[in-house]
Parts: C-alpha cells; sequence; structure tokens
C-alpha cells in the first residue's frame, strides 16, 4: 500500500477525494481496502461532519475485513451516501449496507450468498471453524435484517443454498438501496 504524507495528489492515488468528500471502494476486499476505508472516514471526519460518498463496486472478498469496512462507516458521524454501480458481490452487499443513502445505478449487478469456509484439517480445528463462521453467518443475517428491514427468517431461508442474483429493482424491494440512477 502507498504511504500518504498528505499531499492532496496521494490521497487521490488511493481513491480519497478529500475536497469533494468521496472516497472510491473498488476491487475486492482487502486489508488494502479496509486500511483506505478507515483511513479515508477518520481523516474526512476530522476535517468536519459533512456527508462523505462512497462509490463502491466490488466482487467482494474477506469477511473479516469486510466487516471492518462495514463497522467504521455505519458508526461514523457523517451521513454517508453510497453510490453502488457495476457489481455489488457477496461481502460488497454488506459494506453497502453501511450507507444511510444507497443509491444504485440502473445496470448494477448485486450476488449475495451465505458465508463460506476454508476451514479443513483435523477434525476440532473443523469443529471450531464450523462454530466462528456460523458466528459470522449469524452477523451477516443480522446485519441484512436490520439495515434492509426483511426478517432475518428470510434471508435464513432465501440464501440457504445457492448465490442470488438481483438486479436493481428486486435491490430496491428487498431494502438494500433506496434509490436507482
Amino acid at each position: 500500500m502507498k504511504k500518504s504524507d498528505g499531499n492532496l495528489s496521494n490521497w487521490l492515488e488511493l481513491g480519497i477525494d478529500i475536497p469533494n468528500r468521496t472516497i472510491d471502494l473498488r476491487g475486492e476486499v482487502d486489508e488494502e481496502m479496509a486500511a483506505i476505508a478507515v483511513r479515508a472516514v477518520h481523516t474526512l471526519e476530522s476535517v468536519n461532519k459533512d456527508p462523505i460518498t462512497v462509490n463502491l463496486s466490488t466482487y467482494g472478498g474477506g469477511l473479516y475485513e469486510g466487516l471492518e469496512i462495514y463497522d467504521v462507516l455505519a458508526s461514523s458521524e457523517c451521513q454517508i451516501l453510497m453510490i453502488c454501480s457495476g457489481k455489488i458481490m457477496s461481502m460488497g452487499t454488506v459494506i453497502m449496507l453501511a450507507g444511510d443513502t444507497r443509491i444504485s445505478s440502473k445496470n448494477c449487478t448485486f450476488m449475495l450468498h451465505t458465508v463460506s469456509s476454508g476451514g479443513g484439517g483435523k477434525l476440532f480445528e473443523i469443529e471450531t471453524d464450523a462454530v466462528e463462521t456460523r458466528r459470522a453467518y449469524n452477523i451477516l443475517l443480522d446485519i441484512y435484517a436490520e439495515r434492509t428491514g426483511q426478517p432475518r427468517s428470510y434471508f435464513q431461508k432465501w440464501l440457504k443454498h445457492e448465490d442470488r442474483y438481483i438486479d436493481p429493482s428486486k435491490a430496491k424491494e428487498l431494502g438494500f438501496i433506496h434509490e436507482i440512477l
């Protein structure tokens, strides 16, 4: 990751436009994206409490990194305007829900699924991994239910066996977004 010395062009290289209070989060949800999001939100909050716009497009990625991004955005003292374009998939759907206002481009594709585990190994390691995967699944269900207004049971049933691809109209119907551009 590139370090910023405070120079505006360095911030822009990271996808952070301080004068326009905009953060671009594009690509894989990983430690680099999480570090950029956290740094950007804290920097913009230190300037003032005006709204922050987040442009999001991702296939998803790391669970814990995504939750870190969600937490920093959802707990921000600034209003968060989330602009979704291209694709909002997997962990991206959780990050998106951190926005106070969520808007999608008309051709955006959303994909939701249950939590995946890469666990393996000895019996007790697998059991420990299953407990953690279940805990993460419950966090995901709680966020989906809280931020969309749908019952938790809806997502338990809907995501049980397959990936779910939805268009902006369905995303709006379910409460994932508020508006389609």
